[in-house]
């Protein structure tokens, strides 16, 4: 999903997938929102978007993606 301004400039996203395991399982994988873009709400709005899609689709867990460095 991609978040853009009227200018077609890119402004956040959020990559996520349903587990090929598990199809009630979806992963967030990535989201970013550009630093002049921040404290917003767009990332939230991305979360909640993916979240809606993913019930939709049956799924009923969203875990995130989360490198060591980035839990602290």
């Amino acid at each position: 999903m991609v978040v853009e301004t009227a200018e077609d400039e890119i402004i956040g996203f959020l990559l996520g997938f349903i587990s090929q395991e598990n199809l009630q399982d979806a992963y967030i994988h990535l989201s970013c929102v550009s630093p002049e873009w921040r404290k917003k709400g767009l990332a939230k709005a991305l979360i909640w978007k993916f979240r809606n899609i993913m019930l939709i689709k049956g799924c009923n867990r969203i875990y995130l993606i989360a490198r060591p460095e980035n839990l602290m």
